[in-house]
């Protein structure tokens, strides 16, 4: 049976002729596709008919990673689910493209048809089946990563620096404690042997007063023997944890990946210098190279200025920043784990990728899930941002200022054209979970 006529996976009553459907065009009137239809019958004038094939079992639990790219190029909408895909799969229906198999006109068309998705299944797959090693495993970030990662099955290696057996990693199938990265021995090549991902998660971050010799010498170049390690063991792609504070602290509009950086502060600064670093090292090699640059990472066990601003909520219950009117953009620690798992696990990836979620926040509303979290409450009153940050300035706190009064706006669509990946944890919901962790 055929769908009716500008419908999209609705079924309908046996037409009267057989339908060859070309390439769909969008009915932007309709928004639904609309596909052109050619008569075609057979010798003696009568419609051709065809039986409904039957898909083999092995097909049904197919999982298309590709199936957005082809959906945005053929203008369709976006990825099916698993339980979908199974549906649509047991009546015969390409989940890819929407077109049923029943129109395919050749004799045993459907079977290459067939053949051709699970394919396009195993190809999205290829990275799953393969070792993944995770530096850094033993901070807030590389944990979450270790974490996700074997949760979808991969086999784990967490390295770190170094830490008491008593205390495994949860989702971690081997742990190797490699020293110091900036200078490592034969232990992380040989860890390093036989595996296709690594996930650069280890480096300094959220230090007050940073010195610069420690900031390059972790963000730096440890990020830089790695990638030549990886290079010449054989790594198929190398995924670079960096930071959106490459495009400095505020900005004026929506950050993209291809924005001008700017990095104002030391840290801001090692950050990029290692992305260049990596990018200059792995010239010439067939290692593949994804840059993740995540806005500010909320969640338990967070660092930086959540922890202070909370622990600011708990001892002031009056504080001067009800009249700022900033948006800024976080992403939730398993959120961005998630963004890394598609970076490392899918076939193809961009170089670069900012990681945050789509609804940016205020400070006011920031402050105010802490306080909840926190079972406190705190009145913000509205005293002009121009004092603040005259203030700010005259003290010698301004860099610390524009980060927390500025707007910083991140573009997700890169991530969701690239992966169908959208952040699933709401930022305010994080921020009260993180503040019940500190209390």
């Amino acid at each position: 049976m055929l769908g009716r006529r500008g419908t999209y996976g609705e079924r309908g009553s046996v037409p009267d002729l057989n339908f060859i459907f070309s390439a769909p065009q969008w009915n932007h009137e309709r928004k639904r596709p609309r596909f052109r239809k050619e008569k075609r019958s057979d010798v003696t004038g009568q419609p051709r008919t065809y039986k409904r094939p039957v898909i083999p079992d092995r097909f049904a639990h197919c999982v298309f990673d590709r199936s957005w790219d082809h959906a945005r190029r053929w203008s369709l909408r976006a990825p099916l689910t698993e339980s979908q895909c199974k549906q649509r799969l047991a009546r015969g229906v390409n989940v890819t493209t929407g077109i049923d198999f029943a129109i395919l006109p050749i004799s045993g068309m459907h079977k290459l048809a067939g053949l051709w998705i699970r394919k396009m299944s195993e190809s999205g797959s290829a990275l799953r089946k393969s070792s993944v090693l995770v530096t850094g495993a033993s901070g807030f970030i590389g944990r979450a990563v270790v974490r996700h990662l074997g949760a979808l099955g991969c086999h784990v290696i967490a390295v770190s620096r170094g830490r008491p057996l008593t205390a495994p990693i949860p989702g971690a199938a081997r742990e190797v404690s490699a020293g110091d990265l900036s200078a490592p021995d034969s232990v992380l090549r040989d860890a390093m042997c036989g595996v296709k991902v690594v996930v650069h998660a280890a480096g300094y971050a959220h230090r007050s007063a940073p010195d610069r010799t420690s900031l390059v010498a972790a963000n730096v170049t440890a990020a830089a023997r790695v990638a030549e390690i990886a290079a010449s063991c054989g790594v198929r792609r190398l995924v670079l944890i960096s930071s959106a504070a490459v495009h400095g602290m505020s900005a004026v509009g929506v950050i993209t990946e291809i924005a001008p950086v700017a990095s104002d502060d030391a840290y801001a600064l090692s950050k990029f210098e290692g992305e260049m670093v990596v990018r200059a090292t792995l010239v010439g090699a067939k290692t593949d190279l994804v840059i993740v640059r995540p806005c500010a990472v909320v969640g338990p066990g967070c660092a930086g200025n959540i922890p202070r601003l909370a622990r600011l909520i708990m001892r002031v219950p009056i504080l001067p920043f009800g009249a700022i009117g900033n948006l800024r953009s976080f992403i939730a620690i398993d959120d961005l784990a998630a963004l890394i798992g598609h970076a490392a696990l899918s076939e193809r990836s961009p170089e670069v990728v900012l990681a945050a979620h789509r609804t940016p926040i205020s400070t006011p509303d920031l402050i105010r899930a802490l306080a909840y979290g926190l079972e406190r409450k705190v009145f913000l009153a509205p005293i002009p941002v121009s004092w603040l940050g005259a203030a700010a300035k005259y003290s010698g706190h301004w860099r610390q200022w524009q980060s927390f009064s500025g707007s910083f706006r991140a573009d997700v669509g890169l991530a969701r054209h690239a992966f169908g990946f959208d952040a699933q944890t709401p930022i305010l919901d994080a921020l009260i979970a993180t503040a019940k962790c500190l209390w």
